[in-house]
């Protein structure tokens, strides 16, 4: 096979060998809320040498930390409400700058309090956030010196090379499968909640995780100073009217947890079954709890050569 066709499985079995040598013994990492609460999204300060930028796509404003490094960027797509400050994502985001020592892209997310300031409190389309991501991702790889190639190819992963690999988190991964095609060099979607019309069932289905997203979503509204709220069916829906199907082209990884208490990982079905793209279903790691079964440096796996 390509290097693109095999990368996506021989990444799965890298993340889930990873994941079963820390889970050995570990039966309490079964139940997928335990682990899910211990993923910590506590508030860390950006590192040095990131930058905050407010960039500009389709008449939207949307800030981004940018890491500047030579070799094929990596574009952090978090899920909603998430803004440049929360630690799974500037740990992640610091982890690929130090470790992997390649440029790193951190968009906020479209409904974190700060980009809602600067937006108002227009909801947008699944498609319209793909064109925003891409767009964004150009803007920044222009910004550092980087030109953007028009299609994925097969450039040696240190090179300099134009379009960004993708790590998208939970709603981003959403995002990321709406970005026009040719976009991305290679995508990683991690507790893909790629259906929120399914994670918003899924949630109301659980008490205690409802209560959690309904206030996390009322909160960021009122703290952006907009009211009156839009309800959570009312977002999903506007997200949902014009959802386009994956990129056929796209070399893909799927990561999820069978416990997952937030995505159901019968969404992933519509991703298909193609040889340059791969869905990896673990028995342990909840939602976007991965780096509390077995550490942070998860999320570099399928990364890694």
């Amino acid at each position: 096979m390509k290097r693109e066709e095999s990368w996506a499985i021989e990444a799965a079995e890298r993340v889930r060998q990873r994941i079963e040598l820390n889970t050995r013994g570990w039966e309490p990492h079964k139940k997928g809320l335990l682990a899910t609460i211990q993923t910590s999204y506590r508030p860390s300060p950006l590192p040095p040498g990131f930058e905050v930028l407010q960039l500009e796509a389709a008449g939207v404003r949307r800030r981004a930390a940018i890491s500047r490094a030579p070799g094929r960027p990596v574009l952090l797509l978090p899920g909603l409400y998430a803004s440049l400050d929360e630690g799974l994502f500037i740990r992640t985001a610091l982890l690929i700058h130090r470790k992997l020592k390649r440029p790193v892209i951190l968009l906020e997310d479209r409904f974190a309090k700060e980009t809602l300031r600067l937006n108002g409190e227009c909801i947008p389309t699944l498609r319209e956030l793909g064109e925003e991501a891409a767009f964004v991702a150009s803007q920044a790889l222009r910004l550092v010196g980087q030109e953007v190639q028009a299609s994925w190819g097969d450039e040696d992963d240190g090179g300099d090379v134009g379009s960004p690999d993708v790590l998208a988190f939970s709603a981003g991964a959403a995002s990321a499968l709406a970005a026009p095609g040719a976009s991305f060099a290679r995508a990683v979607l991690w507790s893909a909640a790629i259906n929120p019309r399914d994670v918003l069932l899924a949630v109301k289905a659980r008490p205690l995780v409802n209560a959690y997203f309904r206030l996390l979503h009322e909160r960021t509204f009122k703290m952006a100073g907009i009211r009156p709220v839009p309800s959570r069916r009312r977002l999903v829906e506007r997200l949902c009217s014009d959802q386009p199907l994956p990129p056929e082209k796209l070399p893909l990884l799927a990561v999820h947890a069978k416990d997952d208490p937030v995505a159901p990982s019968q969404s992933l079905r519509i991703l298909g079954n193609q040889d340059h793209q791969a869905t990896c279903i673990l028995f342990a790691g909840g939602h976007l709890g991965f780096a509390a079964v077995a550490g942070d440096e998860i999320y570099l796996v399928p990364l890694l050569k």
